[in-house]
């Protein structure tokens, strides 16, 4: 998906695919994000479940510039 504001349009006002807006921030420098997308974001039950009712936006936060914004 592209830039934030584009997902909340499609969130909000594209009547074929309005589903709530999931936003995931990443940040690979903290202890638990690997044992997170390992557990959590790998398991097929629950990537099933976001894709059948949420869009996703996902946004890395690791490099500083990007934290930033």
């Amino acid at each position: 998906m592209g830039p934030l504001d584009e997902a909340m349009n499609h969130s909000l006002f594209d009547r074929a695919e309005r589903r709530p807006l999931l936003l995931y921030l990443h940040r690979n420098n903290t202890p638990s994000t690997h044992l997170f997308c390992k557990n959590v974001l790998c398991n097929s039950e629950i990537i099933n479940y976001i894709e059948s009712n949420y869009l996703v936006w996902a946004w890395d936060c690791t490099r500083d510039a990007n934290y930033q914004r």
